[in-house]
């Protein structure tokens, strides 16, 4: 069972996972929706960030001590609209065009499957 979490939560949601071990999750053939998933060794709850319609991915598929932000950023085009999600300290960065959810889980109930429910 996941839980979703407010907007307004977000930042307090990534920071109180800063220092998980973070990993590429769940992503569907096309790679434009991916799931990356944090989680404590000695926790059993974890978080789970959804980016759909993503444009581009760099860096790793899992490390350790994540310290993940969100950027909202506008295109020249006033029209166009993503957010980046990135690890500076990990060169990570994914960039997503629609936007992202987040949601807590449980590591003994994974999400494994876009077809299960949120």
């Amino acid at each position: 069972m996941r839980t979703l979490i407010d907007k307004e939560q977000f930042e307090s949601a990534l920071v109180s996972y800063r220092g998980a071990d973070a990993q590429i999750w769940l992503f569907s053939i096309t790679h434009k929706r991916l799931v990356v998933r944090l989680s404590f060794t000695n926790q059993n709850e974890v978080l789970y960030i959804l980016a759909v319609s993503c444009e581009y991915m760099k860096g790793p598929f899992s490390w350790s001590n994540a310290n993940i932000l969100f950027m909202d950023s506008n295109t020249l085009a006033a029209s166009e609209f993503y957010i980046k999600i990135i690890d500076k300290d990990k060169d990570f960065e994914l960039i997503s065009s629609g936007g992202v959810v987040l949601s807590y889980g449980l590591k003994d109930d994974p999400w494994l499957s876009f077809d299960d429910p949120l």
